[in-house]
C-alpha cells in the first residue's frame, strides 16, 4: 500500500528527531557507500563540498547519513554532500543509519531532503517531479502529498519544463530566477520571441514584475495573440492540470478519457469505449452519479 504524505516510514527516514533518538548508527567504510541513482540535484558545486569538508575536519559529521543496503554496498538515501565532503576530508568511515526503502521511497526522500534544505533549484525539482510521475506512476495529487507541496505548486514547477534547454540551464545556474522563468512561459510557443525577450530581461536586468509587463505587451500585439493561441493549443495535452483531471475522470469511470480545452474558453471531454456493452455501462455509471438526471 502506498504511504500517505511522507508517511511514518518516509518521515522516519528524513526526520531529524528520529535520527536523534536512533540507537542504530553504524560506522560504515566510506568506500562501501555508493551514490543515490535517484539524486534529484544535477550539480553539486565544488566550493560547497569543500566548505563542508573543512567543517567536517573540525567537527566531524554531526548528522548521520541515511543509507539502504544493496548488493553494491550501502546506497545513499540522504546526505550525498556530507558523504562527498567526508571523502574529501579523508574520513575512512562515515556514520550511517541503515533503513529499508523502496526505489520510490529513496527517490522521494532524496527529493524532500533537498527541498527542505532549500538548496534544490527549480529545474532540478521539476525534473524530479516528472520522474516520479512517469517512472513511479504517481498522480499529481499523490506527488503533492508525498513531498508536502500543494498541487498547484507542483503544476507550476512542472510548467518550467516547457522552456527550451538553454533557458532551463539558465534557471539551473541561477542566471534566470524561477520568477522570471514563469513570467516568460507564455512565450514558450515562439522560440525566437522567447529568446529575444530573455536577452532583454538579462541585459536590462528587469525585475519579475517588469518582465511580466514586457511579456503582456508582447502578447497584446497581433503576432503575440496568435502565439498565445498556439501555446494554449499545443500545450493542452502537456498541461499538468489537464493531465490530472483526465486521470481523475479515468479512475471514476474506468475508461479512457481525453480533455480537450479550447484556446479561449471551454472545451470537450472525449470518453472512449470498445463495445456497446461498455458504452451502456458508462452511461449507467454517469446516470448513477447524477441521480438519473441530465448531465450538464
Amino acid at each position: 500500500m502506498r504511504k500517505k504524505g511522507l508517511g511514518r516510514g518516509l518521515d522516519a527516514l528524513i526526520s531529524g528527531e528520529a535520527l536523534a533518538h536512533s540507537q542504530h548508527i553504524h560506522e560504515v567504510p566510506a568506500e562501501q557507500v555508493v551514490a543515490n541513482p535517484f539524486q534529484p540535484r544535477a550539480e553539486t558545486t565544488d566550493e560547497a563540498v569543500h566548505e563542508l569538508s573543512e567543517s567536517i575536519k573540525a567537527h566531524g559529521i554531526l548528522q548521520p547519513l541515511i543509507v539502504r543496503e544493496t548488493q553494491a554496498g550501502y546506497e545513499l538515501i540522504a546526505g550525498e554532500r556530507r558523504w562527498r565532503a567526508a571523502q574529501l576530508a579523508g574520513l575512512k568511515t562515515v556514520p550511517c543509519i541503515v533503513r529499508e526503502a523502496s526505489d520510490q521511497e529513496s527517490f522521494i526522500c532524496a527529493l524532500v531532503e533537498n527541498l527542505q534544505r532549500e538548496d534544490l533549484n527549480a529545474m532540478d525539482a521539476a525534473h524530479g517531479y516528472r520522474r516520479l510521475l512517469t517512472e513511479f506512476h504517481l498522480t499529481q495529487s499523490e506527488l503533492a502529498e508525498q513531498v508536502g507541496k500543494s498541487r498547484s505548486a507542483i503544476a507550476n514547477t512542472l510548467r518550467l519544463l516547457e522552456l527550451p534547454p538553454e533557458l532551463q540551464q539558465s534557471v539551473r545556474s541561477g542566471e534566470l530566477s524561477e520568477g522570471h522563468a514563469r513570467a516568460l512561459l507564455p512565450l514558450a510557443g515562439d522560440g525566437a520571441k522567447l529568446q529575444a525577450h530573455w536577452n532583454k530581461v538579462r541585459d536590462q536586468r528587469l525585475s519579475v514584475r517588469e518582465t511580466e509587463e514586457l511579456v503582456r505587451a508582447a502578447l497584446e500585439t497581433p503576432e503575440g495573440k496568435k502565439a498565445k493561441e498556439r501555446v494554449a493549443t499545443a500545450g493542452e495535452t502537456r498541461d499538468p492540470n489537464i493531465v490530472e483531471l483526465e486521470e481523475r475522470l479515468q479512475r471514476a469511470i474506468g475508461a479512457k478519457v481525453q480533455v480537450r480545452p479550447r484556446a479561449r474558453r471551454g472545451g470537450t471531454i472525449v470518453i472512449r469505449y470498445h463495445s456497446t456493452e461498455e458504452l451502456e455501462w458508462i452511461a449507467g455509471l454517469l446516470e448513477s452519479k447524477t441521480g438519473g438526471g441530465e448531465v450538464y
